[in-house]
């Protein structure tokens, strides 16, 4: 008894250690098996541990405004995570397995030095925001349009020219398309976007609204 932590005895269901100086998560973390918000987020973390998989009752993980260079492919294995922010850090790629968090709604990844969207975005069914502004992406896949959940696409701050952009066809729950701060120089194509409210195209290289 006397190597366990009082904590090993209690359901925590919230950890916050945001705003601290953590540069290493411990394997213990999986101790904390009722955890359903872990924050993270302002901290000095270079990785998670693989034993992060085992909290599978965590609906949200706060990891923005870390150092991660990558996102452990353990986060993917959590089945009922809905809201994953891992925005102000230095991931220059996304897994195609993040399509395996069919459960997520929200997904910040903004800030990073993010390339491309994978493919398998469009597994993530329940996805209604996605913001990937402020890196380098200069390709979006078409099947972006698998996603008929989405509310709002932050794409805005990227490095996006018009042939790089796929048709926006069908996304019928979409209401604000983000470009703006692009290399654009055609209009998007957006069919059958019925709810679409809000087109935000500033700062691009259009010549004109056809």
């Amino acid at each position: 008894e006397e190597d366990q932590a009082w904590w090993d005895f209690v359901p925590v269901t919230l950890l916050d250690f945001s705003f601290n100086n953590i540069g290493l998560i411990k394997s213990d973390i999986q101790n904390f098996l009722e955890l359903k918000v872990l924050n993270l987020q302002y901290n000095n973390l270079k990785g998670l541990p693989d034993e992060i998989r085992h909290l599978t009752n965590l609906n949200e993980l706060a990891l923005n405004n870390n150092q991660l260079e990558m996102i452990n492919e353990a986060v993917y294995d959590l089945p009922h995570l809905y809201k994953f922010n891992v925005s102000n850090n230095m991931i220059a790629k996304i897994s195609d397995n993040i399509g395996n968090l069919a459960s997520l709604l929200v997904l910040n990844i903004s800030n990073n030095k993010i390339e491309s969207l994978p493919e398998n975005i469009g597994y993530m069914k329940s996805l209604t925001h996605i913001d990937a502004s402020h890196n380098t992406i200069s390709y979006v896949p078409s099947e972006i349009n698998m996603l008929s959940h989405l509310k709002t696409l932050d794409l805005s701050h990227n490095k996006l020219v018009s042939d790089s952009l796929p048709l926006f066809i069908d996304m019928r729950s979409l209401t604000e398309l983000n470009l703006s701060y692009n290399q654009l120089t055609l209009l998007p194509v957006c069919t059958d976007c019925k709810n679409l409210t809000h087109l935000l195209l500033g700062f691009n290289k259009i010549n004109n609204m056809e």
